[in-house]
């Protein structure tokens, strides 16, 4: 536990990582505020409302995936991995419990952002699977960036790797006759879970499909970035 809010206060005392706080904030307000307004103002626009939205609900996880692989990196260049591998706690549940705080995080302002946004109406139940779908996201970026760098440099580069990942997906909607090739990005699926409740659609068995292909990522990750962090 002493390790999870050392993780928090580390984020909130470092003026860069609060300035992406800040951006989280500036999302909700201009998606639920500033959009609507503009799509009246530009009404071309309005198709592309469903694509903007989904392309909104992931930015969360991008920000703390981008925060707390940074942290990760960080205890590994001053050593710190070291002193926690030596822990006397299973380092599994160890690692997972760090990973909560992100993913709590994310359910919620995404949660916020779907429930208050005024193009779709969505159940608050379906606001919060959709959520906790797309949340996977957050620690599959963690231990990706933290997994693959060295240090804080690579980690940026890493970083835009992942995040450019992330977003592809979107461009099944573009090329629909390629969309299935996108698949094998765990952000498709909450992607395309949106877009089957907003159309009213059989949202289940992509939910499904997503779920289950993003546990089966986590589990292996963690697995990966296990057997080199902490050593």
């Amino acid at each position: 536990m002493q390790v999870i809010t050392s993780d928090v206060k580390l984020i909130f005392r470092d003026p860069t990582l609060r300035v992406f706080m800040l951006l989280l904030i500036a999302l909700l307000i201009v998606v639920v505020v500033f959009l609507p307004s503009l799509v009246v103002a530009f009404p071309i626009l309005e198709p592309l409302t469903l694509y903007i939205l989904m392309g909104a609900t992931v930015q969360a996880s991008i920000l703390f995936g981008f925060i707390y692989s940074m942290v990760l990196i960080d205890e590994k260049e001053t050593a710190v991995a070291k002193v926690y591998g030596v822990l006397p706690v299973e380092k599994m549940s160890f690692l997972g419990l760090r990973l909560l705080p992100p993913v709590a995080f994310c359910i919620l302002i995404t949660f916020c952002l779907l429930e208050f946004q005024t193009f779709y109406k969505l159940s608050s139940l379906m606001s919060l699977l959709i959520s906790f779908l797309i949340a996977f996201l957050t620690p599959l970026l963690i231990l990706g960036v933290a997994s693959f760098s060295k240090n804080k440099m690579e980690g940026m580069t890493w970083f835009k790797i992942f995040q450019l990942l992330v977003t592809l997906p979107l461009l099944a909607y573009l090329v629909p006759k390629y969309g299935r090739l996108f698949g094998v990005l765990p952000s498709c699926w909450g992607f395309e879970v949106l877009r089957e409740v907003v159309e009213e659609g059989y949202w289940h068995l992509p939910f499904s499909i997503g779920l289950l292909h993003s546990v089966v990522l986590l589990y292996f990750l963690m697995k990966y970035f296990l057997s080199k962090h902490y050593k």
